[in-house]
């Protein structure tokens, strides 16, 4: 995984997630709270934070238990996108 396979630090203001997977691997990266904050000026957004989640394959996000899930918080800054894209990487096995 390479910080190219992730939508900008922009895509996360419009509150959408962004779901994947890495050989065996399935994870998630959003804002929290997921909410539309594009047009709000930043003096007037309420505090986020990038909120990064991997579980095993084969299931949806939606269709896995949460006790399968592993979540980390990360700041929602351009840096903490940086932070939760190595995070996700970390968690994908290696190639073999």
């Amino acid at each position: 995984m390479e910080r190219s396979d992730f939508y900008s630090f922009e895509h996360y203001e419009y509150g959408e997630p962004y779901l994947g997977s890495c050989r065996g691997v399935r994870f998630r990266l959003a804002m929290e709270p997921l909410k539309n904050v594009k047009f709000v000026p930043l003096d007037k957004r309420d505090p986020a934070v990038f909120l990064a989640t991997v579980w095993p394959e084969p299931y949806c996000w939606e269709k896995t238990d949460d006790s399968l899930k592993e979540s980390r918080e990360f700041p929602f800054t351009p840096e903490g996108l940086e932070e939760a894209v190595a995070w996700i990487t970390e968690k994908c096995p290696e190639e073999e």
